[in-house]
């Protein structure tokens, strides 16, 4: 059973960086209701100006709850391929930043994730709650970059994040 995630990420003005900027992860062994979880998006929200929100569709009743509260939410695009190609494209371009704070363990934790996801494990047996929200997020950003342009020959592979000690980012 996985755990859910929200990943809260924007795309630089000058349209050469993701920034992830929040994240979150429920606790292992604790169920997290659809509400449970919006409610929590809507903390991490607070104040900011949301473009696109998308959700794991197999959690059938979000949407609707969603709707309910008043929050678009968009069905994300769950093609692993797609996903992990994008993601990897970003890493190996410089063009993603996982931003930490202090006494935040959710990146921390997400980086761990993309350091030890293998894909000889079946799917719903990896611990890649994490990874999968950040390619949820980043979903709909594939109109944005040109990956042909970027790298022609990438792999369905996730790059591996490294901690860049001084300034508490992960980047690759």
């Amino acid at each position: 059973n996985h755990q859910s995630t929200v990943c809260i990420s924007w795309v630089s003005e000058d349209y050469k960086k993701v920034k992830v900027y929040k994240l979150w992860k429920g606790a292992k062994g604790v169920p997290t209701t659809a509400d449970d979880l919006l409610k929590q998006y809507v903390s991490m929200t607070v104040g900011m100006n949301i473009t696109y929100a998308f959700y794991d569709w197999a959690t059938a009743d979000l949407n609707t709850i969603a709707m309910r509260m008043g929050i678009n939410v968009y069905k994300a695009e769950k093609n692993i391929e797609t996903g992990t190609n994008l993601m990897n494209a970003l890493f190996n371009n410089d063009m993603i930043e996982i931003l930490s704070r202090p006494g935040d363990v959710y990146p921390h934790m997400l980086a761990n994730e993309l350091e030890n996801i293998t894909h000889d494990q079946a799917k719903r047996h990896r611990n890649d709650d994490q990874a999968d929200s950040l390619k949820y997020s980043i979903s709909a950003l594939a109109n944005l970059f040109n990956l042909i342009e970027l790298n022609p020959s990438f792999k369905a592979k996730i790059a591996k994040p490294k901690l860049q000690t001084n300034t508490e980012v992960y980047r690759r």
